[in-house]
């Protein structure tokens, strides 16, 4: 084992042993699930809305409205994290 991956090993076993990896990873998980659930329910008005503007025939793009919207909001959530 080289010198960089005893360190390594060393302060991942220091992360994991001490309780705040898993209340950081609780809270990140926490609020990834509630945007993930807002924006799929946000989504879900959308797509109900163009389908009554456009007599049921719209055509519904999940990543533009879902995917994209969600990770550039856990992007500014992760900096947050890990800057914390």
């Amino acid at each position: 084992m080289s010198p960089v991956q005893a360190v390594i090993a060393k302060e991942l076993r220091g992360y994991f042993v001490s309780p705040i990896v898993y209340v950081v990873g609780a809270v990140f998980l926490l609020i990834f699930g509630l945007l993930s659930y807002l924006y799929v329910g946000f989504a879900g008005a959308q797509a109900i809305q163009l389908m009554q503007m456009q007599g049921g025939v719209a055509q519904i793009n999940l990543n533009d409205l879902v995917f994209r919207n969600l990770f550039a909001s856990v992007r500014i959530v992760l900096l947050i994290i890990l800057l914390s």
